[in-house]
C-alpha cells in the first residue's frame, strides 16, 4: 500500500505570494533523496508569463547558488479549471507559462545526479511577472530508503 507521507517527503518550497518581482523558494537538501518533483501552482490574474526554474546550491543557506542548466522532464497543465491532465513538455532547464489568465500547474522532475558533483540542494524559482499573479510551490522528495519518517530535507 502506498502511503504518501511515508513514501514521499512533502516540503513547502514557496508560500503563496504575488509574483511581481519573482521569487526564490526555500532550499532543500537532496543528499538522502533519489528523486525530487518541484510543483508550482499558479493563479495567473494578469497576462504576464511566469518563468519557472530551479536554483542549485551546495548548502541550504544557500551556499554557491546558481541556476540549474541540466534539462529535466517537465509536465504542465495550463488550465486546471478545464482539465486535470498533465501534458509532457520537451525536457528543459526551465518552463515559461502561456499568457492566458488561468490556474496552472508546472511539474519538474529532478534527479539529483543532474546537479553535478558538488551540488545537493535545490530551490524553486519564478521570474518576475505581475502583482496579480499568485504562485506557490511544493517539493515531493523520494527517499533513498523507506522509513516511517523520511529524513529532514531543510538542513545540511
Amino acid at each position: 500500500m502506498f502511503c504518501l507521507p511515508e513514501n514521499l517527503k512533502i516540503v513547502r518550497g514557496i508560500e503563496p505570494k504575488t509574483d511581481a518581482a519573482g521569487t526564490t523558494g526555500d532550499y532543500v537538501n537532496l543528499k538522502n533523496y533519489q528523486m525530487a518533483w518541484v510543483i508550482w501552482f499558479i493563479t495567473q490574474g494578469n497576462a504576464a508569463t511566469i518563468a519557472c526554474s530551479i536554483s542549485k546550491a551546495t548548502g541550504v543557506l544557500p551556499a554557491g547558488a546558481t541556476a540549474m542548466t541540466a534539462t529535466v522532464p517537465i509536465w504542465t497543465n495550463e488550465d486546471l479549471a478545464s482539465s486535470d491532465l498533465l501534458v509532457r513538455q520537451t525536457d528543459a532547464a526551465s518552463f515559461t507559462t502561456s499568457a492566458a489568465t488561468t490556474h496552472k500547474m508546472v511539474v519538474m522532475q529532478i534527479d539529483p545526479i543532474v546537479l553535478g558533483p558538488t551540488y545537493d540542494c535545490i530551490a524553486a524559482v519564478t521570474g518576475a511577472s505581475d502583482v496579480a499573479n499568485l504562485v506557490s510551490a511544493l517539493y515531493y522528495l523520494e527517499p533513498r530508503y523507506a522509513a516511517d519518517q523520511p529524513p529532514t530535507a531543510i538542513t545540511d
